[in-house]
């Protein structure tokens, strides 16, 4: 009786630790069976979702009631019993009941003891569900479907339960993806309250800088979001990746590996940084071509916490290849494991980012009429920095864009027979150039100041439109919108101006109808000379 006593003393402590409910009576009070049981599955996590996904419970332990005493006993026609008995052993002793010869008692094994608590540790009784996960099979005691982000399972009777089921990632919104949860062990006595042990790292991707040698450049970035940002060949861009730590509960081991993809126009330069809850870890990229990859081993994932920031930041450079009529998408998904059971894995929607640059065209026009091109014009395009002139340079041997202090070493852009320049402008970003004519076209006068061009841009909602102005009027735009809330246009914004030339004063030639005009001037004055003398000796006789 004595051991009878000691074995039920520790079978409670024991299952008290595993979050198995018990009730306190009163001596001499006799439990009540519960009319129903139920397991209440409850989701908080805004990054995953229940609704519609069943959740099941399997019972792994009967409890046994006499008078106001109780214990934990298990059927040997019990499926876990008879194909789980190995796991089982590892953990418990099973002790005959004299007055029954298909139940055993249950006891927590002393070598499994904690000696601080006398029960079974938390990682033991983790290391047990998973232990068990391949056991589970068939219909369970009790089923529900979640609706919303509760699903409430009804059992025929209490009881420590195993229970599964799975979960969705809310991004995107309505995803068809699963995530495995980790098995739950509980208690229905007569209710228990669970949560899902699975989760959803999710990824966001953002511009956080544009630079230029060393300078920061000021409003490049276009939205509130930092998705889209304007920057010149040559310049830098940072870049940063945020995510969290996963729920790794039930893992050994982990993927979680971002994958981010550069457009020919951006080159990966290094200043490269992973942080976690704002501690740099060392990890290190693998750069191939235009894919950078980064993976965080599980070793460093299990340091931290679930659901503490993870951070990737890198810079890369804008290059040559984005002087086209496109620009730049950068491309991030994050893959990572999506069962504890097994090496499955699932993958964030794709987060994309954009660098724009502008392209100027500039149409020479005669200025009384519009519809007459003139050739021949030459201009430099320079822009001020810091009180200083820099005139624009396509350096052919580095298929870039420079800017250069000598104007005599700068591009000089004509225009052709159809008033338009010989070569598109690109490159360009927000800010104030200007165009200043070097030769006119033949017949006309050479403008008297540079022609003013300002690039700006404005976001509102999401939408981000340029907005480009020669001497304060407005030019002709295409691709100029851009809207962030939907798959992102290829096609770089394109400003078209108009530049006026009038023609000047025409000096005569000699036998032309200019020496008839002075014949004529000079009859004029002649005429002028007499009537002055008649009037002269008309006021004398007065």
């Amino acid at each position: 009786m004595k051991h009878l006593k000691r074995h039920l003393s520790l079978a409670l402590s024991a299952f008290i630790l595993m979050g198995m409910k018990t009730a306190v009576f009163a001596e001499g009070e006799d439990q009540q069976a519960a009319e129903t049981y139920t397991i209440t599955v409850t989701n908080e996590n805004p990054a995953i979702s229940i609704a519609g996904k069943t959740y099941t419970a399997y019972k792994l332990f009967d409890v046994v009631y006499s008078g106001t005493n109780y214990a934990y006993t298990i059927s040997t026609g019990n499926p876990f019993y008879t194909n789980a008995k190995s796991v089982l052993d590892e953990y418990f002793n099973f002790d005959d009941i004299a007055s029954e010869t298909d139940i055993k008692n249950v006891t927590v094994k002393p070598v499994k003891m904690d000696p601080d608590t006398h029960t079974l540790s938390a990682s033991d009784v983790r290391a047990l569900a998973d232990a068990l996960k391949p056991y589970i099979s068939g219909s369970g005691a009790g089923s529900a479907a979640a609706q919303g982000e509760t699903a409430v399972i009804t059992v025929p009777e209490s009881g420590y339960y195993i229970i599964t089921g799975t979960v969705k990632p809310t991004d995107p919104e309505n995803s068809e993806s699963e995530v495995i949860s980790a098995v739950i062990l509980d208690n229905a006595d007569p209710d228990a309250e669970v949560q899902p042990k699975a989760g959803v790292p999710t990824l966001s991707k953002k511009i956080t800088g544009v630079k230029e040698g060393t300078a920061e450049i000021t409003g490049a970035i276009l939205d509130s979001q930092g998705q889209a940002a304007s920057a010149k060949v040559g310049s830098v861009v940072s870049f940063e990746l945020s995510s969290i730590i996963p729920d790794l509960t039930g893992y050994s081991t982990y993927t979680f590996t971002v994958t981010d993809t550069l457009s020919a126009g951006l080159t990966y330069s290094g200043n490269f940084r992973v942080m976690i809850n704002e501690a740099e870890v060392s990890v290190e990229p693998e750069v191939s071509g235009q894919t950078m990859t980064v993976t965080i081993p599980f070793t460093t994932l299990s340091n931290y916490t679930k659901g503490d920031p993870v951070r990737i930041t890198y810079d890369a450079s804008v290059n040559q290849n984005a002087l086209t009529a496109n620009y730049e998408n950068n491309t991030a998904v994050l893959t990572y494991s999506n069962s504890p059971y097994s090496e499955g894995t699932g993958e964030t929607p794709a987060k994309t980012v954009c660098i724009t640059d502008i392209d100027l065209d500039v149409l020479k026009v005669d200025g009384s009429d519009h519809s007459k091109p003139l050739p021949g014009a030459e201009f430099k395009l320079y822009r001020t920095v810091d009180g200083n002139d820099e005139y624009y340079l396509w350096n052919t041997d580095t298929q870039t864009v420079s800017w250069v202090a000598a104007r005599n070493s700068s591009d000089t852009f004509k225009t052709d027979t159809t008033g338009h320049f010989e070569q598109v402008i690109r490159g360009l970003g927000q800010g104030t150039y200007y165009l200043l004519e070097t030769k006119a076209p033949t017949g006309y006068n050479l403008l008297k100041d540079p022609v003013t061009v300002a690039v700006s841009a404005s976001e509102t909602d999401q939408l981000i439109t340029y907005d480009v102005t020669f001497n304060g009027e407005a030019a002709s735009l295409s691709g100029h919108s851009i809207d962030m809330n939907t798959a992102r246009s290829t096609t770089q914004p394109k400003a078209a101006g108009s530049i006026e030339n009038n023609s000047g004063i025409i000096l005569p030639d000699t036998g032309g109808t200019g020496t008839k005009l002075f014949y004529l001037a000079g009859t004029a004055l002649i005429i002028l000379t007499g009537i002055l003398g008649i009037v002269r000796k008309s006021t004398k006789i007065q």
